[in-house]
């Protein structure tokens, strides 16, 4: 199993995102430092068009294959295009986590149980997830504690709607497309807590994150 870490230099809603502090750390830093005390992968890489981001990546020990071409760091580019082509320019085959730095507060627990998941079911996309707050909020499934596969409808008491959180995604590089998880029924996942599901779209929301306290 390895780490892929996709980061795209510009960002119109959070201008210099990426390099943004979380509790002193930078998100890279945050980043690879739950994947490591995860103890889950063999390597941890990163794909990104962005210069400082390269050397701080090198520094901290984090594998650079390449630089990412211009066109796949656009607005428009999805994260499983970045993935696609990752894996055809490195040609690597096995299991790979996609880890998004907008997650400061995932931790190495969340990526260690997600895989202890994905080890047991190689055939399912796996990734962690939160439970639903808004109606209208897409992508969502339905989870209980009688089994770690997602359903499309609710089938006992305990279950809860869930949609997925952006802390990490596993799935083999044979299934990876375009839309690896355009549906969440039949995958599996880790539900994770509302504080540790944290997902960084705007400047505001971490500094709201700040002041809530780690």
């Amino acid at each position: 199993m390895i780490g892929l870490i996709p980061a795209r230099k510009n960002s119109k809603r959070f201008p210099g995102k990426n390099h943004a502090l979380f509790n002193g750390k930078t998100l890279l830093e945050t980043t690879y430092q739950s994947a490591k005390l995860s103890e889950v992968f063999s390597e941890i890489f990163i794909s990104t068009d962005d210069d400082v981001l390269l050397e701080s990546s090198l520094k901290l020990g984090i594998t650079v294959p390449f630089k990412r071409e211009d066109d796949l760091a656009q607005d428009h580019t999805g994260s499983w295009e970045v993935v696609l082509d990752f894996l055809k320019r490195t040609r690597y085959v096995g299991g790979l986590c996609l880890l998004q730095l907008t997650s400061p507060r995932r931790s190495a627990e969340d990526i260690a149980q997600l895989h202890a998941l994905y080890a047991k079911n190689t055939n399912c996309l796996a990734l962690t997830v939160k439970e639903r707050v808004l109606e209208d909020e897409s992508q969502s499934a339905w989870l209980c504690d009688c089994s770690p596969k997602l359903t499309s409808d609710s089938h006992c008491e305990a279950s809860v709607r869930v949609v997925p959180n952006g802390g990490a995604y596993m799935l083999h590089s044979s299934s990876v497309s375009t839309r690896s998880f355009h549906e969440l029924a039949g995958c599996i996942a880790v539900l994770m807590p509302p504080l540790r599901s944290l997902d960084i779209d705007f400047k505001s929301q971490l500094t709201l994150a700040e002041e809530c306290g780690s």
